[in-house]
Parts: C-alpha cells; sequence; structure tokens
C-alpha cells in the first residue's frame, strides 16, 4: 500500500502546483503549457493507482483463499539481478577508486566477431510497456442497476411537484390531484472486448503471465467502451447519451473560455433538490480551463483536493472527470455538465463478464483465443424536473 500511498500524494503535489503556476501574477504561455502537462500526468497517475490497488485486492483475495499471492513481472531478487548488483557497485568501485574486483570484473579484450553482438548475451525487462488512456471515472458515478438477466426492465417515473397541500373550507369537497405517472421499458445490448489469439509456444514460453494480462486488458477496453457509451449513446436506442438526454441549462460567456459566471449559472438553475449529491461531469482539457479561473473573491475557482480518497470540487461540489465529453468549442452543448448523477442515469448491468478461451476452435493452428462479453443498457432517469443540465458554449 506503500506505492499507492506514494502515488496519491504524487497526484495531489501534481494538482497543486499546476494550480500555482496559472494561478500567480503574470501568468506565460509556458506556464499554462507547464499546467496543462501536469493535469495529463495526473490522470495517467490515477489509472497507475487504480492498477496498484486491483493488484493489491486480487494478493489480499489469494491469501484469504490460502494461496501465496501471484507475484506480478519484475518483483522479487533472483541470482541474476543479484549477480547485476554486484557489477553495479565493482564497476562504481573502478570508476572512482580505479580498483577492479577480477571476480566481477574482468579482463576486457579487443574482440571482434564477423556479427557483431554474437557473443554478447541479451537481458530481458520484467515489465511490460503498455500504451495508457484514461476513460474517467462515469461509470461508477452514475446509478447503477444489476439485474439477473437481460430480460425487459419497465422503469416507471412520477412526477407529483405541483401538487401542494392547500387550505380549503370546512365541509369542502377535496379535488382530484393525481400524480403524473410515465414509464418505458429498457432492454440490454450484447457487447464484446473482440478477439485476441495467442500461440501455444508464446504462452508456453513467455516471461508473463498472459492469461491475467489478457483478463485486465480487457477490463479496461469494458471500462472505455462503456465510458464512451453513456456519453456518445448508441443506435440501437438501449444506450441513451448523457449528453442529449441531459436539459439545457444556460449558455457560457465566451465560445472558447470557461468563466466564474458560467458555473455559478449552472448552480443556480439546478433544483436545489438535487445540489446535496450533484456533480461536475467534464473532460481533463475543460478542467485544465479551470486552473486560472478566479472567483469573485480572487480565489481559485477550482480546488484540488489534498485529501487523496475525495474528489477535486468546484463551488464545493466534486468533480467527475470523463474523457469522452467533448472540449470546449464554440456552439457544443455539454462540454460541462451539473447534476446528480445517481438521480439523471443508470448504467444497467445484466448478468457478470464473461471471457471465453477458445481452446479448440484454433487447435489446428496451434493458438489459443480469448474473448470477453458483457450486456449492458443505459437510460436518463428525469420524471420532469431535469436533475442533469447542460452548459452550452456561446456560438
Amino acid at each position: 500500500m506503500s506505492k499507492i500511498k506514494e502515488l496519491k500524494e504524487q497526484r495531489t503535489k501534481l494538482l497543486l502546483d499546476a494550480q500555482k503556476l496559472v494561478t500567480k501574477k503574470d501568468v506565460t504561455k509556458e506556464d499554462r503549457a507547464q499546467s496543462a502537462a501536469m493535469v495529463a500526468d495526473v490522470d495517467l497517475i490515477d489509472e497507475q493507482i487504480a492498477l496498484e490497488e486491483r493488484i493489491a485486492k486480487d494478493q489480499s483475495e489469494q491469501r484469504s483463499a490460502g494461496r501465496p499471492p501471484r507475484s506480478q513481472p519484475g518483483e522479487g531478487t533472483t541470482a541474476a539481478d543479484e549477480t547485476r548488483a554486484a557489477e553495479k557497485a565493482a564497476f562504481t568501485d573502478y570508476l572512482k577508486y580505479g580498483k577492479r574486483d577480477t571476480n566481477v570484473l574482468r579482463e576486457q579484450r579487443d574482440l571482434t566477431t564477423a556479427n557483431t553482438g554474437v557473443v554478447i548475451a541479451q537481458d530481458f525487462m520484467g515489465t511490460i510497456i503498455e500504451a495508457q488512456k484514461a476513460w474517467g471515472q462515469l461509470t461508477v458515478a452514475v446509478g447503477q442497476k444489476k439485474t439477473r438477466n437481460g430480460e425487459p426492465l419497465k422503469v416507471a417515473e412520477v412526477n407529483d411537484v405541483a401538487q401542494v397541500s392547500t387550505v380549503i373550507g370546512e365541509a369542502v369537497a377535496v379535488t382530484e390531484a393525481d400524480p403524473t405517472f410515465t414509464g418505458f421499458i429498457n432492454n440490454v445490448d450484447f457487447l464484446s472486448t473482440g478477439l485476441i489469439k495467442i500461440s501455444l509456444a508464446e504462452l508456453e514460453d513467455s516471461y508473463f503471465d498472459l492469461d491475467s494480462w489478457i483478463r485486465t486488458a480487457f477490463g479496461k477496453r469494458i471500462a472505455r467502451g462503456l465510458s464512451n457509451l453513456i456519453v456518445t449513446g448508441s443506435g440501437s436506442g438501449n444506450f441513451q447519451s448523457i449528453i442529449t438526454g441531459a436539459t439545457a441549462g444556460v449558455t457560457s460567456a465566451a465560445p472558447t473560455a470557461l468563466g466564474y459566471e458560467d458555473f455559478v449559472g449552472l448552480y443556480s438553475k439546478l433544483d436545489p433538490a438535487y445540489v446535496a449529491t450533484a456533480s461536475w461531469v467534464m473532460n481533463s482539457v475543460s478542467r485544465g480551463l479551470l486552473l486560472g479561473v478566479l472567483d469573485s473573491f480572487g480565489r481559485p475557482l477550482f480546488v484540488p483536493s489534498v485529501n487523496t480518497d475525495t474528489l477535486d470540487t468546484i463551488l464545493g461540489r466534486p468533480v467527475v472527470i470523463s474523457q469522452y465529453h467533448p472540449n470546449v468549442a464554440a456552439g457544443v452543448v455539454g462540454a460541462v455538465q451539473f447534476g446528480s448523477l445517481t438521480d439523471s442515469y443508470v448504467l444497467r448491468t445484466a448478468g457478470d463478464v464473461s471471457i471465453l478461451r477458445l481452446n479448440e476452435r484454433y487447435a489446428d493452428t496451434g493458438e489459443v483465443g480469448f474473448i470477453g462479453y458483457h450486456r449492458n443498457s443505459c437510460f436518463i432517469t428525469d420524471a420532469g424536473t431535469h436533475p442533469l443540465i447542460n452548459l452550452t458554449q456561446h456560438s
């Protein structure tokens, strides 16, 4: 857990340093560029924290089951590691003091061969360099609905806010005031991670636990796919866009910038019944535009969290990063949203994620296939008082 704590402390320091760069006097273009780079690094650290927490959880489950934790690539000290450490120490002594340990550093003569490097042994880096792309926090911030299977789900909504208790005279008949009920049927879509094929020889010879790595990769594919579908929706209609399903709130003062008055306008537009559970939603680029924005008292509008277990805030409400939300541009709708995500949107998961290992299908070519399947849908839940509103950029 010490590594996780170190990453979280590094994340907090980066955000604070990035904010200091753009809130000081005489901010330069270079300051803003450096601040934006720091914010991008924060997203990568968030992904690393999530991965480290997953590994810690997996190891804890292994211990609970009475099995030793699976070692991760690069962990542990081998004889080769000790040899390299001894060589490094001996080489340092040779450079500093001219001492040469003949048991470690042997005499090197000018030996050349027809093919340079033939007699040089190769080492191997014990980690896979994996490309990273953040998907944000939206999939866990919206409302969640787990169903046993994918059968049609009936969703009921009611709007009774227009009805109030009124004064009537004694012995006067009461008038009918029925609530307004509406509803719809939700169906799930069948989604796939795509196919990965690996030869049996590579599975046997690989330095890495490829089975485990594929499961982790599929989990990231699912998270990226669901994050994208929540924002953009799908042609089937079973994934409703969180942007097109939200209500128009206010129009920004500037086409390509975000200002204090824009956030005050959104905050004021949302019904107070939803403010207590409301969040701001935007991508990391839009968040970067806020680092130099001040409120009417000269204080930073965007407040990075000093507690690594809580989210950053604007006007006291948390900021949820969604990397598939659009960038700020003239006329764009929904680059920034404000509202109660749990009251306005639901991610439905039908059954469990399935990962199939295809042993027989590719047996004739000596390969194994892996495919991940999951069933999900998403829908807007707005009974009429609009729990989620959009910022529309000025044209």
